[in-house]
């Protein structure tokens, strides 16, 4: 699957989070470099985590460890490919998760990833703090 293929298909992710709700405000994205930060966002808008991964075949992926499903909501992850192979150790592409803001309060997002059965490789971490639609 093409590189334009997969950003198509996050993008039509993207898309029917928002549709099916009207009050879907903001899309906030974040990367690793927001590791351990606090975020303010409203009921509606969704968060796309984005981090860099290997591709699935190799056993490594980001794996939801701490949510708070009452607040947060995890839509959707898919993992896109580097356009050209890449030189450096560990990163071969970004793996992409969306997650919905369904009601006001909080939730510490804790993201691990490491290979199924084995311990963590690294861990990517959000306080989320969700308001009400427009305060």
């Amino acid at each position: 699957m093409s590189c334009v293929l997969r950003l198509a298909l996050v993008a039509a992710s993207i898309f029917f989070v928002l549709v099916g709700s009207a009050a879907a405000t903001r899309i906030v994205g974040v990367g690793g470099n927001k590791n351990g930060e606090n975020v303010k966002i409203d009921v509606g808008d969704v968060i796309v985590v984005s981090l860099s991964a290997q591709p699935a075949s190799s056993g490594y992926a980001w794996r939801v460890a701490t949510i708070n499903r009452q607040v947060l909501r995890p839509d959707s992850a898919t993992y896109i490919a580097g356009a050209r192979p890449s030189t450096v150790v560990g990163y071969g592409g970004v793996q992409v998760m969306l997650f919905k803001a369904i009601r006001q309060g909080k939730s510490a997002l804790k993201i691990n990833y490491r290979k199924a059965g084995s311990a963590v490789n690294r861990t990517f971490e959000l306080n989320v703090t969700v308001a009400a639609a427009g305060a």
